[in-house]
């Protein structure tokens, strides 16, 4: 389960890494190994997250910022 909490967007599980799409598929943020990703700099919208576990498997979410 990730936690959106005010604007940092927390994992429950361990993440290789980590890309937040625009939902037009414009990439805004990529980083490696987080635990946590700091969104203050995401404008109000949805966005899509790509998330690669350890061990290659990948993980696609929607959420929204408001």
């Amino acid at each position: 389960m990730n936690t959106f909490l005010k604007n940092t967007l927390f994992f429950s599980k361990e993440r290789q890494k980590v890309q937040i799409d625009s939902f037009d598929k414009k990439l805004v943020k990529r980083t490696s190994k987080p635990n946590h990703i700091n969104t203050p700099d995401l404008s109000k919208g949805i966005y899509i997250l790509k998330a690669t576990d350890p061990l290659g498997k990948l993980l696609f979410k929607k959420f929204i910022k408001d």
